[in-house]
Parts: structure tokens; C-alpha cells; sequence
């Protein structure tokens, strides 16, 4: 296909955007395609301005999302109108969704107040800016496809859901069930694109990927992680191990100071992590170091003395995953507590939080789940191989967990929306908690039966996973996340991103 006044409109995101976005829209300018970018962090938005790539339209979100009154101006926008133009019942589950405005981290170290940071006329002002924004775009660029480094906020929804009544295509990266591998996706929920077409597939031709010799090394050597005889990751309490890092940040916010941008966010949201005072940087110093120490002093329960039970990981908010795929679910303490109510018989209910969490994680959130009935908190450095192995169950509203159970067959409930969980064999969705009881035994009956048509299932998925994965061997996220810069790997990354233009147009 010739891409030539192909008009195409991509996030320049953050770091995303300095890194991939902008190198492959350059690319798809050059074959001829016209461009259109909504750039975030203001940093950056000089920079794309002044860049050799003349953008036909271009609008910094940092602008509108520091100021939504002056973007809306007289503008007179209802919720109602934005609710039935994108074909929702409601704002409020994609608010969730909007970390600097319903999450506080003026309070206390990486949002531990669970306060709401900004009053709902804000929220509701960005809402209808957020919307205002997509209409504009659309009117003023009129682009065939939208290309977004995720699905992460409303801005994101919004788009998604636009483009979905007007026809517009849209597409953006996500993981897929394997680690390390990742794929297109084409709404927020992570449940459609090539990967699950392609599923869909060899499902219905009852066939297997080409690639069975890879999908059966891959499969066996996951399986091994289960033999292992570590039973725990190694956590060392590196007190004041810190300490260059904030040596950094200090310097770091002392130049960013006085930059105009900087202080028209800070008016509006106040502490970010992204953009943090003095005084901030050595409270959540003395935060974290404070965490550890008293995570590592707290007496969890030991897991072998436990057997029938149902496993539920924490999950690391604030997130995607757990923000936007199962928003209903994302008040973490109390789903533990609903799903340990609604346990069968004497089952109970494990719960372990995510290692990366460790010291971000206020070990008073941890004592609230310790001290609930039914609910047995283990400690964070148990492998979660091991973990699924000795459960019964897996129980969350979402998580990679539920993959590593399918590779051994161990069943599992989702209470979110997550598409790839939801397409696994062993997993079985539920959209309440007053399912979990009659579901817990019929899902763990059922599994007693998984056999070849099982392994089949979970082959297609792994060999799949493979065939599309657009990661490159680890190289597409270690140019977004490091210094890490390669023309080569930029090349094939900008091959797929094509491909996938060219597939949906």
C-alpha cells in the first residue's frame, strides 16, 4: 500500500514519544503520509515543534490537562452528550483511569492516602476537555488512524471509543500473555486485534501455529520454573540504598524550578512524582526506607501451613491493568475482602503483594489486609510459581498470574475485563462476587477434565504470541525505558508499526 497523504495521528508520549513515536513518524512521513501528533509533556512539545518533521497538526495535551477551562472557553459540553456520542452509561469508571486527579501524592509517599487530589467540578472540567480535544482532532485533521503507545487514560478511552462510532481506525501496544512478547491491540481492555484473530483462527481449523518446535521449548522450559527448588526471591533491605537517586533528584528539581509549565502543573496538582520539591523528594526518601524496614518486621504467615486455599496477587497501582481493564475492582483491600467472604466451605483466601511494590507499598495498606477475616498475607518474596503451584485457585481482576496457572492447568476466576486473561483455557470470568462460591467448585470440577484440547488451546495462544510479537527480543521496551538506542532495531520496530497501518487501512 502507498502511504502517501495517508493521514495518520499518533501520541507522542512522554518518553515513548521522544523515543519510538517520533522516529516512526518521521519514517511514515517520509513514505509520503501526512501527520498529526497530541504530545504529552511539555519538555517536549518545543522540541517537535522545531524538529526537521513538519506536523500538520499539532496540540500539546499538557496545555489543555493543566488548564481545561481556557481549552473549553464557552464551550458548553454535558456529560450527557459526551456519554451518548461515545455510547457509555458513564464517565465515572474511565475516571478512574486519571491518576494526578483522583489520586493524592501531596499526602503521602506514592499516592498512600487514597485521597482524591482535585474536586469533581476539575475532573469534570478535563472530562469535557478530553472530549472537546478528540472532536477537534477529528474535525480539523480528519485522521484514518489513530497510533497510541497504550491504552493508559481517558484521553486514551475517549479515542478509542470515538474512533469505534465513527469507523476511524486505532491501534496501540500491549503485552501479550508470555512476558517479553507483545503485540497490537485495538481497545482498552486488551481483547481484539491480530492476536486474537489469529487465535480465533487456528481454533476454528482446529490447527497449530507452524512454530510447534519453539512453542513446546518455550512450554517446557516455563513448566521447569515450577520444579525449582526456590521456593523465594531474594529481598535485601538495602537501607539508604537510595540515596544517589535522590542526590539526582534534588539537582533535577532544582533546575526544573522555575520553568513556567512546571508551575502551572503544581498549581492545579500539586506534589507528582514526575515533578517533585525538595521537601517532597526526602519525605518519600524517608517514606520508603521507613516501609521496608517495617514490611520486613511484619509476621506473615507462613504458606505452608496452609493448604486449601485461593490465591490472590496484589497488583501494582497505580496501573493500567488494574486502573482502566477492572476499575470496579481496583480498591485492592477491598476486593481481598469480598473474595474471602464469598469463599466456599473452609477455604481461605492468600494474598501476596507485587515485589516491585516492595517500600512503595505503605506497610500500613499491608496491616489492613493482614487483619482481615479469612485473608492469610504472605510475604512479597515467595516466587509466585510457587505460590500458584500450592493454590487451588487463582482469584483477581487481573494480573500475569493467571498464565503462569494456565501453563500447569491450575484454574482461575477474573473479575475484570482483560483480554488476555480472559481468552485463556483455565480462565473462567465472573462480573460479581456473589458468583465466586458456585464457581469456585464448578471451574475446579471442570479443570479435572482439561486434557489434550486444553494443551491444544494453550499452545495456539504461546505460538501465536510468538508469531505476531512486535518486541524484537526485548529491544522495543529497552529503547522506550533506557539509553539504550539502536537504527537497526528502530528499523524492524517501524516494519510492524507499518504492517499494522497498512493491515488496518
Amino acid at each position: 500500500m502507498d502511504l502517501t497523504n495517508k493521514k495518520i495521528f499518533i501520541f507522542l508520549q512522554r518518553n515513548w514519544g521522544r523515543k519510538i513515536g517520533y522516529p516512526i513518524a518521521k519514517k511514515f512521513a517520509n513514505e509520503g503520509a501526512s501527520l498529526g501528533a497530541l504530545t504529552f509533556q511539555k519538555d517536549y512539545h518545543q522540541t517537535y515543534l522545531e524538529s526537521d518533521l513538519k506536523f500538520d497538526w499539532l496540540m500539546s495535551h499538557d496545555d489543555i490537562i493543566n488548564n481545561p477551562k481556557l481549552f473549553l472557553k464557552d464551550d458548553e459540553i454535558s456529560i450527557k452528550e459526551i456519554c451518548e456520542n461515545l455510547k457509555i452509561k458513564s464517565i465515572w469508571p474511565y475516571v478512574q483511569s486519571l491518576r494526578e486527579h483522583v489520586k493524592n501524592y501531596n499526602d503521602k509517599f506514592f499516592f498512600g492516602s487514597y485521597k482524591q487530589n482535585v474536586s469533581d467540578e476539575n475532573i469534570l472540567l478535563y472530562v469535557k476537555s478530553a472530549y472537546k480535544l478528540i472532536v477537534k482532532i477529528e474535525r480539523e485533521f480528519s485522521p484514518e488512524i489513530f497510533i497510541l503507545p497504550n491504552f493508559v487514560s481517558i484521553i486514551h478511552i475517549f479515542t478509542y471509543l470515538f474512533c469505534k462510532t465513527k469507523n476511524i481506525k486505532i491501534f496501540a501496544y500491549s503485552s501479550s500473555p508470555l512476558k517479553g512478547k507483545s503485540i497490537f491491540v485495538r481497545d482498552f481492555n486488551d481483547s481484539t486485534g491480530k492476536f486474537f484473530e489469529d487465535i480465533d483462527k487456528y481454533n476454528s481449523k482446529n490447527e497449530l501455529p507452524l512454530n510447534t518446535e519453539k512453542v513446546n521449548e518455550y512450554l517446557k522450559n516455563e513448566l521447569q520454573k515450577f520444579d525449582s527448588d526456590t521456593k523465594k526471591i531474594n529481598q535485601k533491605l538495602n537501607l539508604f540504598g537510595k540515596t544517589k537517586t535522590l542526590i539526582k533528584q534534588i539537582y533535577k528539581s532544582l533546575v526544573k524550578k522555575n520553568k513556567p509549565h512546571h508551575k502551572q502543573k503544581k498549581k492545579l496538582f500539586g506534589a507528582n512524582p514526575d515533578n517533585l520539591e525538595i521537601k517532597y523528594l526526602i519525605r518519600d526518601y524517608i517514606s520508603y526506607n521507613l516501609n521496608c524496614i517495617k514490611t520486613k518486621k511484619t509476621k506473615f504467615y507462613n504458606l505452608e501451613d496452609i493448604d486449601n486455599f485461593a490465591y490472590m496477587p496484589l497488583q501494582y497501582q497505580p496501573e493500567a491493568n488494574i486502573d482502566v481493564t477492572s476499575a470496579s475492582f481496583n480498591n485492592q483491600i477491598e476486593t481481598a475482602r469480598q473474595i474471602a467472604m464469598n469463599l466456599p466451605g473452609d477455604m481461605t483466601l492468600v494474598v501476596k503483594d507485587h515485589p516491585e511494590m516492595f517500600g512503595l507499598r505503605s506497610y500500613k495498606y499491608l496491616e489492613k489486609i493482614l487483619k482481615t477475616p479469612n485473608i492469610k498475607l504472605i510475604d512479597s518474596s515467595y516466587k509466585g510459581t510457587y505460590v500458584v503451584k500450592k493454590a487451588k485457585i487463582i482469584i483477581a481482576p487481573t494480573g500475569s498470574t493467571f498464565f503462569e496457572a494456565a501453563l500447569i492447568k491450575k484454574p482461575g476466576l477474573i473479575l475484570g475485563n482483560l483480554g488476555t486473561a480472559r481468552m485463556l483455557p483455565n480462565v473462567l470470568k465472573i462480573d460479581n462476587y456473589n458468583e465466586i462460591q458456585n464457581k469456585v467448585d464448578e471451574i475446579i470440577n471442570s479443570s479435572k477434565e482439561w486434557n489434550e484440547e486444553y494443551i491444544k488451546k494453550l499452545k495456539i495462544i504461546v505460538g501465536c504470541s510468538f508469531e505476531v510479537s512486535i518486541d524484537n527480543e526485548g529491544a522495543y521496551s529497552r529503547i522506550w525505558q533506557t539509553s539504550y538506542s539502536s537504527d537497526k532495531d528502530l528499523n524492524y520496530i517501524y516494519r510492524k508499526f507499518k504492517e499494522e497501518v497498512m493491515r488496518l487501512l
